[in-house]
């Protein structure tokens, strides 16, 4: 008797549509990101306030750092890509099924299968998602700090020695950010109509 109760759980399981069993997530705030990017930066300049006060040069980012703020970008990119075709696959199965009833049901089929095809492995999909929103997060942190180090870089005197490689790692920094942002898109699926409920709480449904 539970072995068969166990099997129908299963069967059901097996019957639900592609992209029900996700998870329900919230994309990065935007404040989270304002505030990560200004705590990066109060830090920066505490340092580089504290190294002055020493009598030491100030700490700069080097082009490598630059180099590893890119990579990065690149990385998240690309292990989110796979996702990313997954979501694209459902959001047609969905539109498609949004206007149902004026297709021919073999489209609708042929979309799915497709979509499920495409299906990626769900700890890869959580593990994309996690990584997209670290790499905003971390973007937005030393996009701060660059920033701060090029203010401390302007208002010292003697020069603005050290400001092109800073404003290198901003941009490097900038590109992380955006690039988190958009493989946090990738690896989300707008809500289905019947679920409402959760887009007025700005949460959508994660592979």
């Amino acid at each position: 008797m539970p072995h068969r109760a166990r099997t129908d759980c299963r069967t059901t399981r097996e019957r639900r549509r592609p992209g029900r069993e996700v998870s329900r997530v919230k994309y990065t705030n935007p404040f989270v990101l304002v505030l990560s990017a200004i705590a990066g930066g109060a830090v920066a300049v505490a340092f580089e306030t504290w190294l002055i006060s020493s009598g030491q040069p100030l700490f700069l980012l080097s082009p490598v750092f630059s180099g590893t703020l890119l990579a990065t970008a690149i990385v998240t990119l690309a292990i989110a890509w796979p996702v990313r075709r997954y979501t694209a696959a459902m959001r047609r199965v969905r539109e498609l099924r949004r206007r149902e009833s004026a297709l021919d049901p073999d489209a609708l089929d042929a979309a799915a299968r497709a979509a499920s095809g495409k299906r990626v492995n769900p700890e890869r999909a959580v593990f994309a998602l996690a990584l997209a929103k670290a790499s905003a997060l971390g973007g937005a942190v030393f996009l701060g700090a660059a920033i701060g180090i090029a203010g401390m870089i302007v208002t010292r005197p003697g020069g603005f020695f050290g400001i092109e490689q800073t404003l290198l790692a901003g941009g490097c920094a900038l590109v992380l950010l955006v690039a988190g942002l958009l493989a946090e898109f990738w690896c989300v699926l707008p809500p289905e109509d019947g679920d409402a409920e959760q887009t007025s709480n700005g949460e959508r449904a994660a592979v």
